[in-house]
């Protein structure tokens, strides 16, 4: 058992480490590339080598003070942290993946096709031509919110559910 067990963290550790060298981060619920949703801000520049901090000014509301910064290396990526700890990310830009292979310019159909559990379809608070769609994790704690403007995807935010549902973030 302590074998398979050495085994499975191993094998972990050694993806952790390849997704960290090979730059191809992909996001699902449970974080993205080597990070995951719950690690807390030291934890974060631990594994990733970084100094990233909470700034002087961060929001408070329901869930907790709140803020985000870019991640270093991805200007692609905005990390949210909620009580110090990572809560979400988000992706406005073409090239950072889904696990199912979705990013920023795909159609809805495509998210609709691909993403599992199937999206749950909302309509979009600000743009009339908008949706969200939305698709939780089996544990119904984390999740990833799609939002599509004109059939297309603009944006999308992988997290804890409180954050994700989150229509302004916390720009």
């Amino acid at each position: 058992m302590i074998q398979i067990a050495k085994k499975y963290f191993f094998a972990i550790g050694l993806a952790l480490l390849s997704g960290l060298a090979s730059g191809e981060w992909r996001i699902d619920a449970r974080g993205v590339g080597p990070l995951r949703f719950g690690m807390s801000l030291n934890q974060v520049n631990r594994l990733l080598k970084s100094h990233l901090h909470q700034p002087e000014v961060a929001g408070i509301d329901a869930t907790g003070r709140y803020f985000t910064v870019e991640l270093e290396n991805h200007g692609d990526i905005s990390l949210m942290f909620i009580d110090l700890r990572l809560a979400r990310v988000d992706v406005d830009k073409p090239g950072l993946k889904t696990v199912g292979s979705i990013q920023v310019g795909n159609s809805a159909s495509v998210v609709i096709q691909k993403v599992r559990p199937v999206p749950q379809v909302q309509q979009h608070f600000y743009v009339n031509t908008g949706l969200y769609l939305t698709s939780l994790a089996l544990d119904g704690k984390r999740g990833i919110r799609f939002e599509v403007i004109d059939g297309k995807v603009s944006t999308y935010y992988a997290g804890l559910l409180t954050a994700i549902q989150q229509v302004e973030g916390c720009s």
